[in-house]
């Protein structure tokens, strides 16, 4: 009589099986990812709401794309209601502010 030890059966064991899957595809996504960005520089942004002029300062986030700075910041901080700048300093200490 054969008791399937070792098996998936049933909803739950393949619901198992497939939660592994997707966790190991997840896995794999973000390992090619992070080999992708592997070298490159890393700015430092500032993020505020609205115009940089009206000094609502929310944070900071860091980023390999500096043309991604707004988005960056639009999408950690919801205060922005995706109106943020998102500033760093550029090759020569200037400021640059992205909307």
């Amino acid at each position: 009589m054969s008791e399937g030890r070792g098996k998936a059966e049933g909803p739950v064991g393949r619901h198992l099986v497939g939660a592994l899957i997707l966790v190991l595809a997840g896995l794999s996504i973000l390992a090619g990812s992070a080999a992708a960005d592997w070298g490159k520089t890393e700015y430092m942004v500032s993020c505020y709401a609205g115009d940089r002029n009206n000094n609502q300062y929310l944070g900071e986030v860091d980023v390999f794309d500096t043309r991604k700075a707004a988005q960056s910041c639009n999408l950690l901080y919801g205060d922005c209601n995706w109106n943020c700048s998102g500033c760093y300093m550029d090759e020569e200490s200037k400021e640059v502010c992205i909307r």
